[in-house]
């Protein structure tokens, strides 16, 4: 048997290299395709891309300002400084210059929703939600016995009076109009969140509170109904980024379509941003086609200070 010439060995040991090569990519290609661990890796990329395209680190700045409104909930006692400090002191967490410079001066510097300002946000916009007085609160279904029982009201903790149930509808803070007022009834009664299963309207936690006072300072300067829902949705966004990357997850894969070019106050709608609407119509049809990623997202603050 003749020797193997130093040609063909280099041939053979390129061709071992190269069939090596293509084996071990072919196995990972059918690694991260064919198997759940790869579909989990492929869907989880997916999932932090959307959130990353979503929640900007640099925020979204909203066309609404305070106004002097947050300054006159610590006027009113709705927010006692000393415990709202002494809250975020214990925390370690330190609120955002303009932030504190809202609760003491007229601010009209937009709101700006980001990661760090959102929880911050959305303590100031709840008191501002719960004690705003106006007309179509007295209609409000908090009103009742179990008034000081609901986590939007018993569990305001941060003013001076110990219930935050004091407060329900007792501060003329922002003036709306009955046109406004009408634009804000109608709106708050169109949009969920995630947390429960409730319209902004029957504001039984914080987040509907809140967002009860986000379309009251944004009608109250004169914003249209789309502008509210807009808004809304930003905020929604930020206070709830891991079931929203999911429903931005639904939309792309299963409407083949993007999140931020679906009508706001569809996703906002029951069917999709309502606790129920949400585990039915997104988490459950994001399960059924095998694209529901694992929970590794950003969580949203409860619905506590």
């Amino acid at each position: 048997m003749r020797g193997i010439s130093k040609r063909d060995f280099l041939i053979g040991a390129s061709g071992l290299g190269l069939g090596a090569f293509a084996s071990y990519y072919s196995s990972r290609y059918w690694l991260f395709n064919h198997t759940q661990v790869g579909k989990q890796h492929v869907l989880q990329t997916k999932h932090q891309e959307l959130e990353q395209r979503l929640l900007p680190i640099e925020g979204k700045t909203l066309p609404i300002v305070f106004n002097g409104a947050s300054k006159r909930l610590v006027e009113e006692g709705v927010i006692d400084l000393k415990k709202w400090n002494a809250l975020y002191s214990k925390r370690r967490l330190s609120v955002p210059e303009w932030i504190g410079q809202s609760l003491l001066t007229d601010s009209r510097k937009p709101i700006q929703m980001d990661p760090v300002s959102a929880p911050f946000l959305l303590n100031i916009l709840w008191a501002l939600g719960i004690s705003n007085k106006t007309r179509f609160n007295e209609r409000s279904p908090l009103q009742g016995k179990r008034l000081t029982q609901f986590a939007s009201t018993g569990g305001w903790q941060l003013g001076k009076k110990k219930n935050g149930a004091a407060y329900f509808n007792k501060v003329a803070n922002i003036e709306l109009n009955e046109d406004q007022e009408k634009l804000v009834h109608q709106s708050a009664n169109s949009i969920y969140r995630p947390c429960c299963n409730n319209s902004t309207f029957f504001q039984d936690c914080n987040h509907g509170s809140a967002m009860l006072g986000l379309l009251q300072l944004g009608a109250a300067q004169g914003k249209s109904e789309e502008e509210l829902y807009a808004a809304a949705l930003i905020a929604n966004l930020y206070w709830f980024p891991g079931q929203y990357s999911k429903i931005a997850l639904y939309f792309q894969e299963i409407e083949d379509k993007s999140l931020m070019d679906a009508p706001a106050r569809d996703v906002l709608s029951r069917k999709f941003s309502s606790g129920s609407g949400f585990k039915g119509n997104i988490v459950r049809k994001l399960a059924g086609k095998d694209l529901l990623p694992g929970s590794r997202g950003k969580r949203s603050q409860g619905c506590s200070v």
